[in-house]
């Protein structure tokens, strides 16, 4: 009777394309997380161009005598951005179980969070600008004692 019960179950499950074990597979971002990853970098750029501009000031003359020196950097530097996007991008993975969400991100610096629901205090889900016209949003998960969010699954 429970073997039959069993097949019965599985049968169900194919039928209605819930597996049990896809569900806790590793799970990829959409291609929209490119631009998250996009928009973090220029923040970062933007937030230490004060930094930058001694440089500027100083080599203004140099910088209008050469243009043929800093576009091509320009253009490297955007290239270079949108590379560092697109490896981020395929790095980072998800998987969502029964008890815990488990995330790995990084190129260089390597992480893998393992995060408890039982820890998740706050969930957040936010939609920037950028999201809004593809219909994404990033699901923020706090947990107590940290300052900043836990964990962060972008573009779902």
């Amino acid at each position: 009777m429970d073997n039959e019960l069993g097949n019965i179950n599985e049968r169900d499950q194919v039928m209605d394309g819930t597996d049990n074990n896809s569900i806790h597979e590793w799970q990829r971002l959409s291609p929209a997380a490119i631009i998250y990853f996009v928009a973090g970098s220029l923040k970062l750029i933007f937030s230490n161009v004060v930094y930058l501009i001694p440089v500027v000031l100083f080599s203004y003359d140099n910088i209008l005598q050469h243009p043929y020196i800093w576009l091509p950097s320009l253009l490297g530097l955007i290239a270079v951005l949108v590379l560092f996007a697109f490896l981020s991008f395929k790095m980072y993975r998800y998987r969502l179980t029964d008890s815990h969400v488990e995330i790995c991100s990084g190129i260089f610096n390597k992480a893998h969070l393992n995060l408890p629901f039982e820890r998740v205090q706050n969930v957040k889900v936010e939609q920037p600008l950028y999201y809004r016209i593809t219909g994404h949003a990033c699901l923020l998960l706090d947990t107590a004692g940290s300052f900043k969010n836990e964990a962060k699954i972008i573009a779902l």
